[in-house]
This record gives C-alpha cells, structure tokens and sequence, in this order.
C-alpha cells in the first residue's frame, strides 16, 4: 500500500461577482499541497461543482493538475450524475486535464429513487468500459444507498483501472465486512471523519475531509502518526481534528471554511449562489475556534 493519506475535498473560491477565481484556486492548492494531503477537485458539496459550467470544471481540472501532480496525489471528484454518458463526459473532461484518477459517482436517478442491482451494474460497465482514466468508485450513503459489496467484488475483477473506493457511510459493519472481502485488493479510503480510526484499524488507505482545506497539516498528521505507530499523537491529533469537524458542521462546513480561510489571509473567497456566507455572528465563533483550537500556529501560518 502506499502512504497513508487525508484527501482534501477541495473548496472552489470565486469572487465577489461569482466567478470562479483561479488565482485564488491556484493559490490553495498550493497550500493543500504544503500540507501533504492529496486532493479531490471539483466536488458537488465543498467545491460547489453543480453551480460549475463545463468550461469552469477544465479550468479547475487543469489547475489541480498543474499546480499539484507530481506534488500529492490528485483526483477529480464531480457530482451525482443521472447517466452514464453524463459520468463517461466528466471522466473524458478529467482525462483530458491532466488529473490522475476520476471518482465514479452513484447513479442518481431523481427523487430518492434506488436504481435496482442490475441497473447499477449496467450502469457501472456502461462507463468503465467507456473510460481508460484510472477510476474510484463511490459508495456513498447520501446518494441514498451504498453499493453491494457483490457488485464492487465483480467490478474490481473485471476492470483493473479501478485503483481504490471512496466508501462514506456511518455503518461501521458495511465497512468492516467490505474491508474483509476486500483483503487488501485495493486502496480504501472513507468519507466521516468519525470512523478513521477504526478505518485505518481495518487497513484502510486514509480518509477524505472537507476540513483539510482549513488544517492540512493537521489532517495528514492522523495518517502519518498511525503509520510511525505512535498512537499518542495519534490521539492528539484526531481530538483536534473532531473538535475542528463539530465546530465546522455548525457553521454550514464550506461556509465555515472559508471564513476561517479568509480570516488566516489565505484563499476561501466567496461562496457562490444559492449559498449564502456567514452573519457577524458565525464570524465572530469562526474567529474564536481558530484560536481555541490554535490552526494557526499547528499550519504554520504568518501572523
């Protein structure tokens, strides 16, 4: 297995008329890079990518790629597609910039509807066989279901671009038993910062966390304690690393974070329509968790 790695569901920061800022964008993925996590680009809830024209996801695929290959590792990650032609469209779009891997989505098909097993798997071939970017699949249970373990067991035999699995689910046992079968076949990495540790007790890869794009530093620290086994700071560094994540969901995560970016004079910029930022109030308790939980000094950024 290679190193043990946080991934930065990347922020996309716009300016003050909402347009996608790419020096800004350039800019954090410096930072993210400094902080040795690797990055997801383009994602729907962090990076804001259902507001994102096509053009504006190649800018922010080209950026990523640019600024952080060769530094961390870099993947884009989209949004829930209704086809497979909308997913085999952002994957060509990926390939096409220069980024290493693609996440493939679960299919959703509109009003909580739950594709069947076998419209899953059609789905699922339809755009592997599309496709020759090296893909990770997504199980992910705010699509409104995780994916069989049966289907994820025939897909890693029968396509070899598949290079890891995003899994997010608060069902620690669906974890457990995948892990299992798994038996170290490919890399593993879980969205809920929650259940790290018992990830990485399972011999999962990492995690993903929209609060890297804030802590780094921080984030990958989890990963690179375990892997030297030193489990005090291990423990050190997941407290603080809670305690940013229940501070953060208060304030509406990317909200959050990018106040809590601007307020360090690093590169949150503006979040883009229908989101609206902060009142002086979140401000205000942004402002006191930076302090209480002492970011700035553990990321190493200038007064």
């Amino acid at each position: 297995m290679s190193q043990l790695r946080c991934f930065a569901i990347s922020i996309t920061p716009f300016d003050a008329d909402e347009n996608l800022d790419e020096e800004a964008l350039r800019a954090h993925f410096r930072y993210l890079a400094a902080g040795g996590v690797g990055v997801f680009v383009a994602g729907g809830a962090s990076g804001e990518a259902f507001t994102l024209s096509e053009e504006e996801n190649r800018r922010v695929l080209t950026a990523a790629a640019e600024e952080l290959k060769g530094k961390v590792p870099v993947r884009a990650m989209g949004v829930e597609p209704r086809s497979a032609k909308q997913m085999i469209k952002f994957a060509e779009l990926a390939q096409e910039s220069g980024v290493e891997a693609v996440q493939l989505y679960s299919l959703d098909q509109g009003h909580g509807l739950r594709p069947s097993d076998a419209e899953m798997e059609k789905y699922y071939r339809d755009v592997l066989r599309n496709i020759s970017i090296p893909a990770v699949l997504s199980s992910h249970h705010l699509s409104g279901y995780v994916l069989p373990q049966n289907l994820l067991l025939t897909l890693l035999d029968e396509f070899p671009h598949i290079v890891g699995l995003n899994v997010s689910t608060p069902d620690i046992n669906y974890v457990t038993r995948l892990m299992t079968a798994l038996n170290g076949r490919t890399e593993v990495y879980i969205g809920g910062i929650q259940a790290v540790l018992a990830h990485l007790s399972l011999g999962g890869a990492g995690y993903m966390s929209s609060q890297a794009n804030l802590a780094p530093r921080l984030s990958q620290s989890v990963c690179d304690h375990w892997a030297a086994g030193d489990l005090k700071a291990t423990s050190e560094a997941f407290a603080t690393v809670l305690r940013l994540l229940a501070a953060d969901a208060g304030f509406g995560n990317v909200r959050g974070v990018k106040e809590a970016l601007n307020q360090l004079g690093l590169h949150g910029g503006y979040l883009r329509s229908p989101r609206l930022g902060v009142d002086e109030a979140t401000r205000a308790a942004v402002t006191k968790m930076l302090v209480d939980l002492n970011i700035r000094e553990i990321e190493g950024i200038a007064a």
